[in-house]
């Protein structure tokens, strides 16, 4: 996928790059997508939603490589996610629309504890940390986990591929 696509994608089509409220406009995005999986089955949207929220987490990645730093303001992609994870399996009518984007907007905005814990701490606060230590290792200074004895006595020899993202 092109870096073009991509930023397209996480700023939500440009929506994140608004001077004002990037989020609450990114979030607006949810919408055509709840109302359009809304009369499929429970359990038809949750597969679709969970796709949406893996494709989110892999762009809102690429795009703060891109870009930049961490959490940046005009990617919105997450937003989207989180948008249509609180609506999963709820009917789309105007009363719900209204009452989960703005308790959306108002939980985002707030971060109460269980969010701040989340959100805020994600660079110290590793869901899946490894359980083995890495440390430096030859004159190259690669990083070869414990797991890797032998790798690590011939760091300086290994073809090492940098182009890549995860």
């Amino acid at each position: 996928m092109t870096d073009r696509i991509i930023l397209a994608i996480a700023t939500g089509l440009g929506l994140g790059r608004m001077p004002v409220a990037p989020g609450t406009f990114g979030s607006l995005l949810a919408l055509p997508l709840w109302w359009a999986i809304a009369e499929l089955a429970w359990h038809q949207q949750l597969v679709i939603v969970i796709a949406v929220v893996g494709v989110a987490i892999w762009i809102a990645s690429r795009a703060e490589l891109m870009l930049g730093g961490h959490d940046r303001r005009e990617i919105v992609i997450d937003e989207v996610a989180g948008m249509l994870v609180a609506a999963v399996a709820s009917p789309f009518t105007w009363i719900k629309v209204l009452m989960f984007f703005g308790l959306f907007r108002f939980f985002d905005a707030l971060k109460p504890p269980p969010i701040v814990i989340l959100s805020a701490g994600q660079a110290r606060f590793t869901c899946l940390a490894s359980p083995r230590k890495f440390a430096q290792h030859g004159k190259s200074g690669r990083w070869i986990s414990d797991a890797l004895p032998w790798t690590a006595k011939v760091a300086d020899e290994l073809g090492m591929i940098h182009s890549m993202y995860s």
